[in-house]
């Protein structure tokens, strides 16, 4: 089981102060992801000092960066993140005359590559679900099909869904609070979701709950990382990441020609550049314009006698 966000004890000087930057963070709509893993990540910068944010110095901050320092670049980035905005945070609320994250230069992260795979990877997996779990065979569907975060699934409510004959849609709340509608265009998923809600007899609330009663909160993200290690294992799929069900839906839709913007608007990037790393990574792409040229070539080359 994956290991919890640590907490930070009560005790810490630093506590209540992170307490209240929280609460701060979740009216400002910060999504519960998000929330998670700031507390996480601010109880590893409280274990560096005895005290509470007035104590957070250069001297804090080097021992901090150098207990993470074997972490991968996106994750360093994330929780520098965390704690740049913690000590703005306390900048505004004259806990701390200045930001000692200014005096720090940002972790540079690399523009990603995109790691799809063969669709029939993922549809081997999704075969190895055993019957009866149709919540989890119907979640990975959902990712599979959307292009979908996991935290944005795992945000979804019966309520968001529109499931009227011929033009069902989904509401997304995606990154920084901004909501798009998706549209549901695989039929099969669509029919997977009117089963599964004729048979839990649920009607409200989120999709995909952990109680066994179909009356729990929404499923947590380690939770659905535990299930998809222990579904590839199953499928002999060691090695197939839950991202890549998103990197492959995205170099799918740019495979089959959909323009950039549509992807940019299905897969909630702010950044078209984001999206056109897919169209800059896919080689299907890249072949087929280049074999269309050929053709054109050949049709208008004289022939020889």
């Amino acid at each position: 089981m994956s290991p919890a966000a640590p907490a930070l004890p009560g005790e810490h000087p630093m506590a209540g102060q992170v307490r209240d930057f929280l609460a701060d963070c979740e009216f400002a709509g910060k999504t519960a992801h998000t929330i998670r893993a700031y507390r996480g990540d601010l109880a590893q910068l409280a274990a560096h000092t005895d005290r509470d944010v007035t104590g957070v110095d250069a001297g804090v901050l080097r021992s901090w960066a150098a207990s993470i320092a074997d972490l991968a670049t996106s994750t360093r980035a994330r929780k520098q993140a965390a704690v740049a905005a913690f000590c703005r945070w306390a900048v505004r609320h004259e806990l701390i005359d200045a930001n000692p994250m200014d005096r720090f230069d940002r972790v540079a992260v690399p523009d990603g590559v995109p790691r799809p795979v063969d669709p029939a990877r993922i549809d081997r997996v999704i075969a190895a679900i055993p019957r009866p779990k149709q919540r989890d065979r119907l979640l990975f569907e959902f990712l599979k099909a959307t292009g979908t975060r996991v935290s944005e699934a795992l945000g979804v409510y019966v309520e968001d869904l529109d499931l009227t004959a011929g033009n069902e849609h989904v509401l997304v709340h995606g990154k920084g609070g901004r909501v798009r509608i998706l549209l549901l265009d695989d039929q099969q998923l669509v029919n997977r979701i009117r089963r599964f809600l004729r048979e839990t007899g649920i009607t409200h609330g989120p999709l995909f709950r952990a109680s066994r009663n179909w009356t729990g909160r929404a499923l947590t993200y380690s939770t659905v990382q535990e299930l998809w290690a222990g579904y590839r294992e199953l499928a002999g799929e060691p090695g197939l990441e839950l991202h890549q069900l998103r990197h492959t839906h995205a170099t799918e839709l740019t495979n089959d020609g959909v323009s950039a913007r549509t992807i940019q608007k299905r897969l909630g990037h702010r950044k078209l550049q984001t999206t056109l790393v897919y169209a800059d990574h896919s080689d299907a792409t890249a072949d087929a314009e280049l074999r269309a040229r050929q053709r054109r070539r050949a049709r208008h080359r004289p022939r020889q006698v």
